[in-house]
């Protein structure tokens, strides 16, 4: 009897893992949580800049034509990289960033197909700390000393 209780229990977790939405990425399994897609820490250092969102996103959607600077894209020579849960962006630029400039990103898509809401952060300058909120909820920069 014991033995086909467990049965029936491992047959119905089975069947509640075939049907639930649930996709393997980068070796982590992610629901499709409704998490807004967006935009939550950028920082910079020399020649490099490092974007951080709220969930994983799809790195087949991301290139140099998709993160443009001062509205042109990324300078030849450029690198991207991504961590591996898929929430960070790295880019090694050829060049400096300008004193301020407009970090524009363009048909960047979430693992699970959601667009980017704030795909346009202006104010980024070198060696700074760019956070989407604030503690108080205002839209803050804190640079770094």
């Amino acid at each position: 009897m014991k033995r086909l209780l467990c049965l029936c229990i491992a047959m119905a977790m089975l069947l509640s893992l075939a049907t639930a939405e649930v996709r393997s990425y980068c070796g982590r399994r992610q629901g499709r949580a409704q998490v807004p897609f967006e935009v939550v820490f950028i920082e910079t250092e020399t020649n490099v800049l490092r974007i951080f969102f709220t969930v994983p996103l799809d790195p087949r959607t991301v290139s140099a034509q998709s993160i443009l600077i001062n509205g042109e894209t990324l300078p030849e020579g450029s690198s991207i990289r991504f961590n591996r849960p898929g929430r960070l962006i790295e880019c090694v630029l050829a060049e400096a960033l300008a004193e301020e400039a407009v970090i524009s990103l363009a048909d960047i898509r979430s693992f699970n197909g959601m667009a980017l809401k704030n795909a346009e952060i202006s104010g980024i300058r070198q060696n700074m700390r760019w956070f989407r909120r604030a503690p108080h909820g205002k839209k803050q920069d804190w640079s770094k000393d």
